[in-house]
């Protein structure tokens, strides 16, 4: 094959690659490069170019796909120009996506008349349908910026570049430090749970009210068979946290898997917590606590009121927790995702 052919076979592909609005100027530089590089090595050998010159020629210049490449701008699914404000909307999607699968699977349990099996199948498939709404979201969000990237000026997109080149470095942020914790409020929370887990699963029965009547004391039996039923899921609660609280502990500070963590740990207190209040009540008054009110010379009417009045009590406990949870879980998801994503976002 003369070496020319093999020249223009090799441009030719090379300019397959290539734009057509800048495929016969880079043609032309190429060739000359590559026709001016050959005629000096024949020079240098005493020979005329042949075959085998050319073709180790071509092999040193490269694939001709490479050398398309590179004469072409970089290639960007996002470019630098979008790519804070991607991220800044990804951060905004995880965060809209988990409040969706909160009050999703919070209605869902609302409609029915759960039990804890049915909220451990919630929370696997609260998880599954976070899992699914962010990738599904994360997708979309591509390609909605790959648009956009293909569609914005590049003038603009080199003003956007231009302006995050443009900084100061005096307006550097001081670096925030390790976020610490509390010794001692890690250990009161270690001890609190373990103080739980012994007593609701070792001393149950000693749970309830206690009055003193003809000289010794009487224990009167409040909780219900839906708090029993309650009580694994309360205790792999206790036992996560006591677990959170050693993990914190080992990195020396809260890092992301702790915050993941108790991020995840929240969600579960969340749905928990009103799954116990919307279902059936924690506290009940058996025939045996009734008979021990007729012993204390109470009345029906009187023991309903307690009865209530304990039941109201303990939804007016699961509501706080449920409203200071929730309150601990978005705070930071907000300052993290909404607040600093408003803040931090370049202007377009």
């Amino acid at each position: 094959m003369q070496p020319k052919e093999l020249l223009d076979r090799y441009i030719a592909e090379v300019g397959n690659h290539l734009p057509e609005k800048h495929r016969s100027d880079i043609q032309q530089e190429i060739r000359s490069l590559l026709e001016d590089t050959l005629e000096d090595r024949a020079q240098k050998e005493g020979r005329q170019a042949d075959e085998d010159m050319v073709v180790n020629l071509l092999k040193e210049y490269g694939p001709p796909q490479r050398v398309a490449a590179s004469y072409l701008p970089p290639q960007y699914l996002v470019g630098p120009s979008l790519y804070p404000h991607f991220l800044n909307a990804v951060r905004i999607l995880f965060l809209v996506v988990l409040i969706v699968i909160l009050v999703t699977t919070a209605l869902s349990l609302v409609r029915t008349d759960p039990n804890p099996t049915d909220v451990g199948l919630a929370i696997l498939d609260g998880l599954g349908n976070l899992i699914s709404g962010v990738l599904t979201g994360l997708g979309a969000l591509s390609i909605a910026f790959w648009i956009i990237q293909r569609s914005l000026p590049e003038n603009k997109q080199r003003a956007i570049i231009k302006e995050l080149e443009d900084w100061d470095p005096r307006k550097l942020e001081i670096p925030a430090p390790p976020e610490s914790f509390k010794l001692g409020s890690l250990i009161a929370e270690i001890i609190v749970n373990l103080l739980a887990i012994i007593i609701f699963n070792v001393y149950i029965n000693h749970v309830g009210l206690y009055t003193f009547f003809d000289g010794k004391w009487l224990f009167i039996p409040v909780l219900s068979a839906a708090f029993y039923s309650y009580l694994p899921w309360l205790t792999l609660l206790w036992t996560l946290s006591i677990f959170q609280c050693f993990l914190v502990l080992r990195q020396g500070g809260w890092q992301p898997l702790t915050r993941g963590f108790a991020v995840a740990l929240d969600i579960y207190t969340i749905l928990l917590a009103l799954l116990m209040l919307i279902g059936k009540p924690l506290v009940s008054f058996s025939a045996e606590t009734l008979a021990l009110f007729e012993k204390l010379n109470l009345d029906t009417i009187t023991a309903a009121q307690a009865e209530s009045g304990l039941v109201l009590l303990t939804r007016m406990i699961l509501t706080i927790i449920l409203v200071v949870t929730l309150v601990e879980l978005v705070q930071p998801l907000y300052r993290k995702f909404i607040k600093s994503a408003l803040l931090e976002s370049p202007k377009l």
